[in-house]
């Protein structure tokens, strides 16, 4: 007959209660080994090795009575073993443990406060005196690299600005700082295609200062440069300013009045030409004042570009053959 054995008790070593109680001690110790720097799971294990290793030793000891005195040099070899071990890890695992450490930040973008050197003199030292070479040349290059971009940018600014500086050049008259005959052309026609599309008037005004020539046999070219520039700030302050007001050429001028017909045209020349024959022009080699008059030619643009500066042009000749200091519109 079999007999069923007793359960155990709630006290004794093999209870499901007992057995429960010991799963978090097993747990926070497997953690330890398992948590932790490199150097403390190294230790730790070493240690734990060494004192299961004397008390195995001391359970199979073939005297019962010498127990005790087994188990005590177990003991005592336990921690003479953990404490090399730890010696070991301190001074040979935890400089690993910073290297890691450390390479982590490095990977992490921190270039600027990680340093590996160490008063060491074996390969460990050799090793982190290296990598912390390293680690200065990249920082160095990195910050020889953001030196080169800002400084890259500031040329490429400067660059711009040059370029803008030279494009206003290419299209201004060095001398009485209106747009060029060059920007008159392309603004001409940009303007041209602008009307086509929404069907507006557009009127051209050409400007000739009159006996410009027996001027400047007179009184030489650089007083006739400044009578130019003093005639072109005169006009300046006369026509609008979405209007274009250009120097065609030696004494010439040219005005594309937007927006405006031929009568509005003529009204805008008669302007000019009274604010230019009743000003006195004084030339700094002379205290004497001087007196000028310009011919004026009004044209509309009616669908053709050539048409419409002949048209201008033919009006001008006209107004020369009036007697100039006058305005005539074809």
């Amino acid at each position: 007959m079999k007999h069923r054995s007793a359960d155990p008790t709630p006290g004794s070593p093999s209870h499901p209660d007992r057995e429960a109680e010991q799963l978090p001690e097993a747990a926070g110790a497997s953690s330890l080994i398992v948590g932790g720097s490199l150097s403390s799971r190294v230790a730790l294990a070493a240690g734990l090795w060494s004192v299961a290793s004397g008390l195995s030793v001391a359970w199979l000891g073939p005297a019962p009575s010498a127990g005790s005195t087994a188990l005590a040099v177990a003991l005592l070899s336990g921690a003479v073993g953990y404490a090399i071990t730890r010696f070991v890890a301190r001074r040979l695992l935890r400089p690993l443990d910073v290297l890691i450490e450390g390479t982590r930040r490095v990977a992490a973008g921190e270039t600027e406060s990680t340093s590996f050197e160490p008063a060491r003199a074996d390969e460990i030292g050799e090793l982190a005196r290296s990598v912390d070479a390293m680690l200065r040349g990249l920082y160095h290059r990195r910050t020889n690299l953001e030196d080169s971009h800002g400084e890259l940018v500031t040329r490429n600014l400067e660059l711009q600005r040059a370029n803008e500086v030279l494009n206003q050049l290419s299209i201004t008259d060095g001398l009485t700082k209106l747009h060029n005959h060059r920007f008159f052309q392309d603004h001409l026609t940009r303007e041209i295609k602008r009307v086509n599309r929404v069907n507006e008037p557009l009127s051209m005004v050409l400007i000739d200062i009159d006996d410009f020539k027996t001027l400047n046999d007179r009184y030489g070219h650089a007083a006739g440069d400044e009578l130019l520039v003093s005639i072109a700030r005169l006009m300046e302050e006369s026509v609008r300013d979405l209007d274009l007001l250009a120097r065609y050429g030696g004494e010439e001028f040219v005005i594309i009045a937007v927006n405006t017909d031929r009568i509005g045209a003529y009204q805008l020349a008669e302007k000019i030409r009274t604010n230019i024959a009743e000003s006195s022009f004084l030339l700094s080699e002379s205290l004497r004042p001087m007196r000028l008059t310009v011919s004026m030619g009004v044209a509309e643009y009616e669908g053709n570009r050539k048409r419409f500066f002949v048209s201008a042009d033919r009006a001008l000749y006209s107004a020369k053959d009036q007697g100039k200091n006058c305005v005539v519109v074809d």
